[in-house]
């Protein structure tokens, strides 16, 4: 069944900056938490598809100041990027970041923006060749306390406001690796979830995180200059954590999608160490290369006792039907 995802704009008026959860607005985001939760990403797509036609944002917040034009290219366009290094030079800012009250993406494309305020990979998304290859710049001040979720929300209504952003979700076959447990059995460590902390404590507990976190870094500077640890280390935390979770953060970390089929509920904790595989065709390694370790498929089978295989899947795409090259500008 194809689902629209229209551009509210002709009829909305400009929404408060904030909404709270006791509104009919509210009420919605809430909902759609619940929907994801239990019933996934698909009943997601189907909740906001139908929410977005013709009705007025169900975002609790909105952007405060939000500029879109055009991207001017420059020498950092010369550096390929790829995966993480997108997140990291590319799109800057927003909730849990160091600047969480604003968002800086530069060079972007259509379909970055769709893969973030949708949740899944630009893979998923099918359209017009220009939403994989023009770029934007966008900077916008993001209300205090918003959520990722909150920001997740504010970017849909931005592709619905500046890029008349037309769309419905499909099924198609695509190659994936899916995520189940290795013969021997998991390996998984039960998280103790959250905690109820007071203000005060919770400075104290993310300070203490963030020392940990610069004596792990020193840690792996002092063995990579040793030579005890490749130079190509990667790591990732996640204190509290689904397998469907942890799947959306492999995703990020391949060439293509990961879908969980472990069957296993609750929530644990990862923390996984590897070493990237070598790209085909990049030539011969340096001569001082120690990229000897783990890759990451084995590094998730060793640490957790999974095992990610590649197959083909049915699964939900977003289909750009229509969406505006040139954006509404300031």
């Amino acid at each position: 069944m194809a689902l629209s995802i229209k551009n509210p704009e002709a009829d909305r008026q400009p929404p408060p900056r904030h909404r709270k959860f006791g509104t009919e607005q509210g009420k919605q985001v809430l909902m759609a938490r619940e929907i994801f939760r239990y019933w996934g990403l698909p009943a997601l797509f189907m909740f906001f598809a139908s929410g977005m036609s013709g009705q007025t944002s169900s975002c609790r917040t909105v952007f405060e100041v939000a500029s879109v034009h055009l991207h001017r290219p420059d020498k950092l366009d010369q550096i390929p990027l790829a995966g993480p290094m997108v997140d990291a030079m590319r799109v800057q800012g927003g909730p849990g970041t160091s600047a969480p009250g604003s968002i800086r993406y530069r060079g972007v494309t259509l379909k970055m923006l769709a893969s973030r305020a949708y949740g899944i990979r630009p893979e998923q998304i099918t359209g017009p060749s220009w939403v994989g290859s023009d770029q934007y710049d966008i900077s916008a001040n993001v209300p205090p306390g918003s959520t990722k979720e909150d920001l997740s929300c504010m970017l849909r209504d931005l592709l619905a406001s500046r890029f008349h952003l037309e769309s419905h979700i499909e099924k198609k076959t695509l190659a994936v690796y899916g995520l189940t447990v290795a013969p021997d059995g998991p390996k998984l460590v039960p998280s103790p979830g959250p905690q109820k902390l007071s203000p005060e404590e919770v400075r104290t507990k993310v300070e203490e995180m963030q020392r940990q976190q610069m004596a792990r870094n020193r840690e792996s500077t002092a063995q990579i200059l040793a030579g005890k640890r490749p130079r190509n280390f990667r790591s990732f935390g996640m204190p509290n954590a689904t397998l469907e979770e942890f799947a959306a953060r492999l995703s990020s970390e391949l060439d293509l999608p990961v879908t969980n089929e472990t069957g296993l509920d609750g929530r644990w904790q990862f923390n996984l160490e590897w070493v990237p595989e070598r790209v085909a065709g990049s030539g011969p390694p340096p001569e001082d290369d120690t990229s000897n370790g783990e890759s990451i498929f084995g590094a998730v089978e060793k640490q957790f006792g999974l095992r990610l295989h590649r197959h083909k899947q049915s699964i939900d795409v977003l289909v750009v039907d229509k969406a505006d090259r040139t954006p509404v500008e300031n």
